[in-house]
């Protein structure tokens, strides 16, 4: 072995410099990933919070499918006084399947709030599922009523479904995480299922 070769394998300058860019390179990984579950988990709360919001409001104010305000449950194949058949209604903010028409001032309502408008709203009555995550856009927003099982046929307006409000392809604001799971198809869909209420308010 050369006379420089050997010098060059016993000199340790740089060596604390080496060391150095690999431990900080690990380090800032490290903390990019901290920052970034974060912000997915900062993300996916305000999803629930926004679904939560929307069940909510789905559950005391009109329904999205018009029909349900006057439903009597004969509709559904039944005698008066027996419990209600099987129905359902799925609704997004341009049409419902399962009949019954679609009401656009409804799903707004959920949506926007009183105020018709997303970002902050004036009072906590005038909220919408936008004013709680304004990156949703309306086209990520399912309403869906089915039978809850527990009416009776024949008194219009008295049904009281299941109403469950899911939100699908909601981004989290994660760079890295979202990246990856995206690669792996999409985000988690967000669903709350609640008991209506009164589908008769408007306010």
């Amino acid at each position: 072995m050369s006379r420089s070769l050997r010098s060059l394998i016993r000199d340790r300058r740089g060596a604390t410099a080496v060391e150095f860019s690999l431990v900080a390179g690990i380090m800032i990984l490290g903390s990019l990933t901290l920052i970034d579950f974060g912000r997915f988990l900062y993300g996916w709360n305000q999803q629930a919070q926004a679904v939560r919001l929307g069940a909510r409001l789905a559950a005391t104010h009109n329904p999205v499918a018009p029909d349900l305000s006057t439903m009597t449950g004969l509709e559904t194949g039944v005698e008066v006084g027996d419990p209600v058949g099987p129905y359902e209604r799925v609704c997004t903010s341009t049409s419902c399947s399962g009949g019954g028409g679609h009401s656009s001032a409804a799903f707004n309502r959920i949506f926007f709030g009183a105020d018709a408008q997303c970002g902050e709203a004036a009072s906590e009555a005038a909220m919408g599922m936008c004013d709680t995550m304004t990156s949703l856009q309306p086209g990520q927003v399912t309403v869906t009523y089915r039978n809850s099982g527990a009416d009776v046929a024949g008194t219009a307006g008295a049904l009281r479904p299941l109403i469950s409000v899911r939100l699908s392809g909601v981004s989290s604001g994660a760079v890295f995480i979202d990246t990856l799971w995206s690669a792996l198809g999409a985000l988690p869909d967000t669903e709350v299922t609640v008991l209506a209420e009164d589908m008769r308010t408007s306010s």
